[in-house]
């Protein structure tokens, strides 16, 4: 069974709402993803109040959170 989570964040003093969207099989693990919103959050936050901010550079952010979060996960 597949599983839709979405996590809303917002930006403070732009009145402007991210909204992030996970597509899970099995379990959820809403401590992990939680930590991992928060990490993409607080490393991109300054390139999301840009609107001229280029897409790649989050891009290469989230992966590497991502990839992160996901070896601490698997060296548990």
């Amino acid at each position: 069974m597949s599983n839709l989570v979405t996590v809303t964040k917002e930006l403070f003093g732009q009145e402007k709402l991210i909204y992030f969207v996970f597509v899970n099989k099995g379990n959820i693990n809403h401590g992990l993803i939680k930590q991992i919103v928060t990490a993409i959050f607080i490393e991109t936050k300054m390139v999301l109040k840009d609107t001229s901010s280029i897409k790649q550079d989050i891009q290469d952010k989230i992966d590497r959170i991502i990839d992160n979060k996901l070896k601490e996960l698997l060296s548990d």
